[in-house]
């Protein structure tokens, strides 16, 4: 590589956010090479394999914003000025003092919030020749007085010639995190930090389960005066050995894992004759004795009991509560009010619910026809994007599998729900206390749905140090920080809103990822990483 390639890769990877150089814990300066800037770039999606791949990467980089009629998110916070937001479009320097720039501000129920409208005459903030187009830049000012939270954009400019749209995400965020009243005063909370599958009881099915969560939350309160209950990440595992059972590599970070359902407490149990008599066979219950017994959690053999009796339930709840109708139409015709309140959490939880349930019922028939295939990347080529016409077939003929998966989420989401609900009913100022993953298992279903913000090409990890000569490499894939801003940071807005759902306070697994993130293109080193600003 020529001195000019290399600067231009190095520019290219700086415009990226893939920094230059990193420090050690000794103080030893590590710059990044070339090797690595080149494969975190392909990484990203950016064409880097040849100088004249390079070059047009560099341009296109230049220009990319220029080919947007808008940023695809803004954000301000609440406690500083608005500032300008702005529109670009092509137009001819005759119409510049024509055009005219409207806009209507949406809040998440879809509902106009605010509407605008420049008024024509202002002068261009900017031009550029992009295309062998002069385009020119608009600036506006951010509409005042919005209260904290997300908002869209549905942006309109007109020229004498042109016309373009765009979306903005506006996100308005406070000046810090939320702090309890008990924090402002000086005043400090103990609690309990626990591993949920750890707890051990006479009831439980081998692994600890929210009834054995809840009568830790009585304790804790009552005996122990504790103002919070901490976590392990309770995020949804497949619960096979010996790679998906680690609360830290989870197949998705949106949804709970069932292996936590206290089955003998859902009211179908009571109503389904055939699931109690499963349970209460001698040979299921010397299975439940030994797994009670055994030194360590069997995560397969306690999801697959619990599994069994699942199915059972969903056919009691579909038969009780939903009228034992045809499930494969996508409307949700309920009998009952707890029907009713399945087709709520349906409703509510939306698109992320129903994109998790369908992967896990697209992975049960990947499995069936192939036994030897277990990641998503390896499965027949139209199966592998969540947006290809097989998949949407596919979501049309399983809706009653669909359905169960939702089914047991919803079963899930209740029992959490009901023990957060006891912990603020009995006083503690936070309640529990839960834990983020850094991120999921390349092979699951939330990298398959946010496979377009994914690095899948990249893992995260940690430089060498002292507890790691040649650093951590921890197989987790990173998000891309351009395509996680290109998406108005959905996901990420998902991921802290689903798991402040069911508690009062929520640790992040390495904080410091919001700001950088050391990344190691897959089959290198982890001393070969680098780190990614975001």
């Amino acid at each position: 590589m020529d001195h000019n390639e290399h600067e231009q890769l190095r520019e290219l990877a700086e415009r990226y956010g893939i920094a230059s150089d990193y420090h050690d814990i000794w103080g030893h300066r590590h710059e990044t090479p070339d090797q690595t800037r080149r494969a975190i770039l392909e990484a990203m999606g950016v064409r880097v394999e040849s100088p004249d791949a390079l070059r047009r990467a560099l341009a296109d980089c230049a220009d990319a914003a220029w080919r947007q009629v808008c940023d695809p998110v803004h954000v301000v916070r609440a406690d500083e000025p608005a500032g300008c937001w702005s529109v670009r479009m092509p137009a001819q320097e005759q119409e510049d003092r024509g055009i005219v720039v409207s806009w209507d501000l949406r809040d998440e129920s879809g509902a106009v919030r605010q509407r605008g409208r420049s008024e024509p005459g202002a002068a261009p903030a900017e031009t550029r020749t992009v295309d062998g187009l002069r385009h020119v830049r608009v600036e506006l000012p951010v509409p005042a007085g919005l209260p904290i939270g997300y908002y869209d954009m549905m942006i309109k400019g007109v020229s004498e010639s042109r016309q373009v749209e765009g979306v903005l995400r506006l996100i308005v965020a406070p000046a810090a995190c939320h702090l309890l009243p008990e924090f402002q005063d000086g005043h400090r909370l103990w609690g309990l930090a626990v591993q949920l599958y750890t707890l051990r009881s006479a009831r439980n099915w081998g692994a600890g389960d929210f009834s054995d969560l809840n009568t830790l939350v009585e304790w804790a309160a009552k005996d122990l005066r504790a103002g919070l209950i901490g976590l392990n990440p309770l995020h949804a595992l497949n619960n096979t050995r010996p790679f998906e059972i680690s609360p830290y590599s989870p197949t998705n970070r949106l949804f709970l894992n069932m292996l936590y359902l206290d089955i003998e407490t859902i009211p179908e149990y009571q109503l389904c004759e055939s699931a109690q008599q499963t349970v209460q066979d001698a040979g299921f219950q010397r299975a439940l004795a030994a797994l009670r017994a055994g030194g360590k959690v069997d995560y397969d053999q306690v999801s697959a009991a619990k599994w069994a009796v699942l199915e059972l339930l969903w056919t009691t709840f579909h038969e009780r509560h939903l009228g034992g109708r045809d499930l494969n139409h996508r409307e949700l015709k309920p009998a009952t009010e707890r029907g009713r309140a399945f087709a709520r959490y349906v409703e509510d939880e939306d698109e992320p619910l129903e994109m998790f349930a369908l992967f896990q019922s697209l992975a049960e028939e990947m499995r069936r026809q192939h036994p030897l295939v277990w990641a998503w990347r390896e499965w027949p080529e139209p199966y592998r994007s969540p947006l290809s016409a097989s998949v949407a077939a596919f979501r049309v003929t399983h809706r009653a599998r669909i359905r169960f998966h939702q089914y047991v989420q919803w079963l899930a989401a209740e029992q959490l729900g009901a023990v957060a609900a006891r912990a603020r009913a009995l006083g503690t100022p936070v309640g529990l206390y839960h834990d983020l993953a850094l991120g999921s298992d390349r092979n699951g279903s939330e990298a398959w749905t946010y496979q377009d913000v994914l690095a899948l090409d990249a893992d995260c990890g940690c430089p060498p140090d002292a507890f790691a000569p040649q650093g951590q490499n921890w197989g987790l894939p990173p998000a891309n920080p351009v395509r996680l801003r290109a998406t108005g940071y959905r996901m990420f807005i998902e991921l802290v809103r689903q798991n402040l759902t069911y508690g009062g306070a929520l640790r992040l697994d390495h904080v410091m990822g919001l700001f950088r993130l050391f990344w190691i293109p897959r089959g290198m080193p982890a001393s070969a990483g680098a780190y990614v600003r975001y």
